[in-house]
């Protein structure tokens, strides 16, 4: 009867005071303090950039892009510029191997190297984070 009431209370305990520690644990879109970061979606969820793995020719990776970016002007230049956006993300995906496409980081580097390239290419630095709301090999 005891552990009965060690299990509820352990439930209640991860309920009222855990999960609501975690879910303000989280990135609060602040890159520096103060300024909200403005969503950008590259593309679509409907329309996902669909690249061609060139080491297998039957595998394929279907993304949906987003870019958070701290400066709301630059919203403007990227509308702007998708299609050299959405070249630029094809061309990164098809350099990488399937093994790195499965690796558990992937989402990770793919977004740092297409933030460097954007960055590099029309001298941004409000570019806080590229996420991945649609991310399958197939």
């Amino acid at each position: 009867m005891t552990s009965r009431y060690v299990r509820v209370a352990c439930l209640a305990l991860s309920v009222f005071v855990i999960c609501p520690l975690l879910a303000s644990c989280g990135d609060s879109g602040e890159k520096y303090p103060g300024q909200k970061a403005v969503t950008y979606e590259v593309n679509a969820a409907d329309k996902p950039i669909v690249i061609n793995v060139l080491e297998n020719d039957k595998k394929f990776l279907s993304v949906v892009v987003t870019i958070d970016i701290t400066n709301k002007d630059d919203v403007k230049l990227l509308t702007e510029k998708n299609h050299w956006i959405r070249d630029t993300i094809i061309e990164i995906g098809r350099k990488k191997t399937l093994e790195n496409l499965q690796s558990a980081d992937i989402m990770e580097t793919y977004g740092n190297e297409i933030a460097e390239a954007i960055s590099q290419q029309f001298s941004i630095s409000s570019i806080y984070k590229v996420s991945f709301p649609t991310f399958y090999l197939n």
